[in-house]
């Protein structure tokens, strides 16, 4: 089995290029996520939702930015899921995991995830879906990472 987890960016971030996954450090719910996946739910690999780059590679550096998906129209949401999609099946393509017994773990918000789960969900129906966190508040969040 392979476990494919995805983490949502943060309005928090580092005022300097670096990394993805030092970029939005400052917020704590991201670097509680993070650490909890790295201790507590190992994956195979781990992806950024991110407004602007769509899915992120942690190790891909960065510019820091201001966008957020709360601004876009449903339109643009759709967009947006399309591009994470397109860029989430060339990563399956190369692993070669589309026969895979595969679970897609989603620590990210609702605008994040909806049009991207529809998606992987109509594409790969055999393969498993978790919101590990779905419903929680921010602070609920912070308590489940504890």
């Amino acid at each position: 089995m392979k476990t494919i987890a995805f983490v949502g960016c943060t309005k928090k971030k580092q005022p300097y290029p670096c990394r993805a996954g030092t970029m939005y450090r400052p917020s704590t719910l991201f670097s509680k996520l993070c650490d909890y996946i790295g201790t507590n739910d190992p994956v195979d690999a781990l992806f950024i939702l991110s407004a602007k780059h769509g899915l992120l590679d942690p190790e891909t550096t960065i510019e820091p930015y201001n966008e957020t998906l709360n601004e876009k129209s449903v339109t643009e949401l759709q967009e947006w899921s399309r591009n994470v999609v397109r860029d989430l099946e060339m990563f399956i393509t190369e692993r070669r995991l589309e026969d895979d017994d595969v679970t897609l773990k989603f620590y990210c918000g609702e605008r994040y995830r909806r049009f991207v789960i529809s998606s992987m969900e109509v594409r790969y129906p055999h393969w498993k879906i978790e919101i590990p966190m779905k419903g929680l508040g921010i602070g609920q969040q912070l308590r489940y990472l504890s």
